[in-house]
């Protein structure tokens, strides 16, 4: 159980006990906004032709008034904040899918580079088998050449057995 608190405060010029779980301060604070509320009613004139009963009443609807325009305001300043709120989840959202999409890039550009120096050994290893294409192609080229004279050679071999085989049957 809370503990009490009592205090002496003065409304309208007259001295009150009050007695509240809330702070003195506090108590004397709602004290100074009923005095305040007062004096406005007092500066509209006819207050004082009043009977007590309709001055309660324009008090009651006074600090009414107040308490429903500061509850709406309350009701929209949440109600912002629940925006805000919102906004801010859909951008924390926003955010990790970004960053998620950032690491997928870099994966994609680390990959891209693993690719690109996969395609730099293949483009050495394309110009290493050209060379030895070109080599190949040369001494093919030379054992065709080669075996040309050495089918010449053998076709005047073959002439000349032909002719020392003739010959030698005419011997």
């Amino acid at each position: 159980m809370e503990k009490q608190t009592y205090t002496k405060v003065v409304i309208d010029g007259k001295v009150y006990n009050l007695a509240g779980q809330e702070e003195e301060a506090y108590l004397q604070r709602l004290a100074s906004h009923i005095n305040h509320t007062i004096a406005g009613l007092k500066e509209q004139g006819g207050w004082q032709k009043q009977t007590t009963e309709i001055r309660n009443l324009q008090i009651y609807l006074q600090l009414a008034d107040a308490y429903l325009k500061q509850k709406d305001e309350a009701d929209q300043a949440l109600e912002q904040l629940r925006e805000l709120e919102t906004q801010t989840y859909d951008l924390k959202h926003r955010l990790i899918s970004g960053q998620m999409q950032l690491e997928q890039l870099q994966n994609l550009q680390t990959e891209a580079e693993s690719m690109t120096g996969k395609l730099g050994q293949a483009e050495e290893r394309v110009t290493f088998l050209q060379t030895q294409n070109a080599d190949l192609r040369a001494q093919i080229q030379l054992l065709t050449e080669n075996n040309q004279a050495l089918e010449g050679k053998n076709k005047a071999l073959a002439e000349r057995y032909t002719q020392l085989k003739s010959r030698m049957k005419n011997v």
